[in-house]
């Protein structure tokens, strides 16, 4: 039994991933990257609304409205940002767990 326990151990397995292989993969990275630009699209109209209601909410002495336009001018450059870095953080991570073998 222990010599079967070391043949285990010893064996190592190795991940290398293709996306060559995967059929259709080249219409999935497509279809990703569409997603990606509506995304940053929404964050950047989502930006200029906010903005304007932030503007305008201060300029009419109107804090609730300037406060939602705040809040949706952060949370648009917060979501342009996470689908700016998403590919970076994906292969950080990535590249971070096989290192850690």
């Amino acid at each position: 039994m222990n010599h079967l326990a070391s043949m285990i151990l010893a064996q190592s397995v190795r991940m290398r991933p293709d996306f060559s292989v995967i059929p259709g993969s080249n219409t999935l990275q497509s279809l990703i990257n569409g997603v990606g630009a509506l995304a940053l699209l929404l964050s950047l109209a989502g930006i200029i609304v906010g903005g304007g209601l932030w503007g305008v909410g201060s300029l009419s002495s109107n804090h609730h409205a300037a406060t939602i336009g705040k809040r949706a001018t952060m949370y648009s450059i917060i979501g342009a940002l996470i689908v700016g870095a998403g590919a970076a953080l994906v292969n950080w991570a990535f590249g971070l767990g096989r290192t850690a073998v």
